[in-house]
């Protein structure tokens, strides 16, 4: 019985700290006519993203501790701006980077607002955060406020046009 614990506890310890089933990050764009501003909060598992920047850039975040990389920001806003995109009317909408908060329960949150043009018919949104990294990844997006629709993009749907009402 011990020898069997043994083998369970040191396969669980080997295979890493992704051990979870459901790989997803959450977007929420509220698309505010009153501000003419474009705001999102991006949810995500905090070692999930660090995961990929391990693997794929051999770099450590130790997000949320006194460890953290002093350039976990600007990493995570360059992932974010690289993988997350929009074109409202078909013009690029640049995001700035506003924080992020890392929860105690894993989850991090980042902050991002853009200037929404006079006009806006169409937003088309392009969302393959993590897919690189987890085959199952699913990315959900809430838009907010102008439009008003909500929509999953995963590695089989990475881009996608909504349209104002």
């Amino acid at each position: 019985m011990i020898r069997y614990l043994v083998v369970l506890f040191s396969s669980f310890i080997l295979s890493g700290t992704n051990i979870h089933d459901h790989y997803v990050s959450i977007t929420t764009i509220h698309l505010r006519d009153d501000t003419r501003k474009i705001e999102l909060t991006v949810q995500l598992t905090a070692h999930d993203i660090e995961y990929y920047f391990e693997k794929e850039k051999n770099l450590q975040l130790h997000l949320g501790t006194a460890k953290e990389n002093p350039i976990a920001d600007e990493l995570l806003s360059g992932y974010l701006q690289k993988h997350l995109s929009f074109l409202i009317n078909k013009q690029i909408i640049k995001i700035k980077y506003l924080g992020k908060e890392t929860k105690l329960d894993e989850t991090l949150w980042l902050y991002f607002e853009g200037d929404l043009p006079t006009s806006l018919s169409s937003l088309e949104i392009k969302n393959d955060i993590l897919l690189q990294s987890f085959e199952s990844q699913q990315n959900i997006v809430h838009i907010e406020g102008l439009i008003k629709e909500s929509f999953t993009f995963n590695g089989l749907i990475k881009e996608r046009t909504f349209y104002k009402q």
